[in-house]
């Protein structure tokens, strides 16, 4: 999976959401809209897993290292974000 499939998945994505306009949601709840692109990226999380655990791929490592990262960085933002309030309360 490559940066130019993933552009064009987010791209196809906000270009449904621009057709469903008010006049095709008739009948849907506001929870519709929002599903089909999170249950889309959920498969594709899973695929991407699965991918990492067989190991076979090229784009193992990068995987790997992506999901890494998307744990990491929360992580140390939020270590800092709290160092910086600590500081506020006690300075």
């Amino acid at each position: 999976m490559n940066v130019a499939t993933l552009l064009q998945m987010a791209l196809s994505a906000s270009s449904q959401l621009r057709r469903c306009g008010p006049a095709r949601r008739t009948g849907q709840r506001d929870g519709d809209l929002l599903r089909r692109p999170l249950e889309a990226a959920e498969r594709e999380a899973g695929h991407l897993r699965d991918i990492a655990e067989e190991g076979e791929s090229g784009a193992t490592p990068a995987i790997l290292i992506g999901m890494w990262i998307a744990v990491v960085v929360p992580l140390v933002a939020a270590v800092i974000a709290l160092a910086f309030v600590s500081a506020g309360l006690i300075g």
